[in-house]
């Protein structure tokens, strides 16, 4: 519903695409919520019609697809493609910073109240392991600014380590996440980096697109070293600081399943590229007969 405008042209798109025979396929993606009558109409009216729906989750979007009138054999979790680049650039070792990523957009509904809570547990976390706080912003669109709100969540925090560039490119970001133990993140492809590397996360979520986003992984790689909490809780405090505590103690143990959770999904990945591979040789064969 946040991208209901993109949706619709996304969706004019496919549907001329299946009108001239063309294949159609969606890659990585994270559907809904969606409740906005015009934009679930026409969903329903054009996903149907889509050879390859290729999914990053398995919590909330094959239901949702399902609802939708998908046939399931044409939907495959493949989760997301950025695994695949952030666990070859896994280190030997987990680092020993504080991974820190926050977003305040309409869609994710964090507000400053939020980030006043988050601020002193994290600055007490840095005193408490020593950790440096790593800014890791993944977005910098007029409408997003994550670099300027993570400034603004760690001012005034000696520990705080934010980059000397304005742009870092994917792998840049990657290998800045992989000086960190842990990371507390509002951002989601921070989660995917860290995760994929065999580091922990704890994320941070308000609206239901962003929790949705934050279950999905936790399913993905276990809920051990994936933690979600509810940014509105009234005892997040608390919820916060332990998630912390544990990530942090856990690390060194729980790094070996999230590694062999990124490899299998990375395999899942390359099977559902192969199934798009396959569907458009398939067309071209009854084509040239």
């Amino acid at each position: 519903d946040p991208c209901r405008d993109d949706a619709l042209r996304v969706l004019d798109r496919l549907e001329a695409a299946h009108c001239l025979g063309i294949p159609t396929a969606m890659v990585g993606q994270g559907i809904g919520p969606m409740d906005d009558p015009q934009l679930r109409a026409r969903a329903k009216a054009v996903l149907p019609l889509v050879d390859l729906i290729l999914i990053r989750e398995r919590f909330a979007t094959p239901q949702l697809l399902t609802a939708l009138g998908v046939d399931p054999q044409r939907v495959i979790f493949t989760s997301d493609d950025a695994i695949e680049m952030a666990y070859r650039a896994r280190g030997k070792a987990l680092g020993t910073g504080i991974g820190v990523s926050m977003r305040v957009a309409h869609y994710t509904q964090v507000e400053e109240q939020q980030l006043a809570v988050v601020r002193p547990i994290l600055e007490q976390a840095s005193a408490n392991y020593k950790a440096n706080l790593i800014a890791v912003p993944i977005s910098h669109s007029a409408h997003e600014l994550d670099d300027q709100v993570i400034r603004e969540l760690l001012a005034g925090q000696a520990n705080a380590v934010h980059s000397p560039w304005r742009f870092e490119p994917p792998l840049g970001l990657i290998k800045r996440v992989g000086r960190c133990r842990i990371v507390v993140t509002g951002t989601f492809h921070t989660a995917v980096f860290a995760l994929s590397q065999g580091i922990p996360a704890v994320a941070l979520a308000k609206s239901t697109m962003y929790m949705d986003k934050f279950i999905g992984l936790a399913d993905q790689f276990g809920a051990a070293g994936c933690q979600a909490l509810y940014l509105g809780d009234t005892n997040l405090p608390a919820k916060l600081a332990a998630a912390i505590d544990t990530a942090w103690t856990t690390a060194e143990q729980v790094r070996p399943q999230l590694l062999e959770a990124a490899a299998r999904q990375i395999e899942l990945g390359h099977a559902g590229y192969r199934q798009i591979y396959e569907l458009v040789e398939a067309k071209k064969q009854v084509r040239q007969q």
